[in-house]
């Protein structure tokens, strides 16, 4: 899956993007990044502090989603095992 160059000159020219057009170019961006993931947790994690919230949001929205999955393989059983087991766990504790 190549990355939508119309997205990408988007975001050079500061214009807001859509959900799809996001989930599209993060999943290319996760697809060549392999498994570097603590870099990414560092960085996203020592963001301003609102877009730290934003980003968990749209994280929490993606787990939120998994949850409801009940059709799944090896590839992604673990995330949407254990997203059940996070949304329930902040449902139940009034987090959500």
């Amino acid at each position: 899956m190549a990355v939508n160059q119309e997205i990408i000159n988007k975001i050079q020219d500061r214009q807001h993007i859509n959900g799809k057009e996001l989930a599209e170019l993060f999943m290319n961006l996760v697809n060549s990044m392999g498994s570097s993931t603590s870099d990414f947790s560092e960085v996203i994690t020592k963001e301003h502090r609102y877009l730290q919230q934003e980003a968990f949001n749209l994280f929490f929205a993606c787990i939120e989603q998994w949850s409801k999955h009940d059709h799944y393989d090896v590839r992604n059983e673990y995330a949407v095992k254990a997203s059940k087991v996070m949304f329930e766990a902040l449902k139940s504790s009034n987090l959500f």
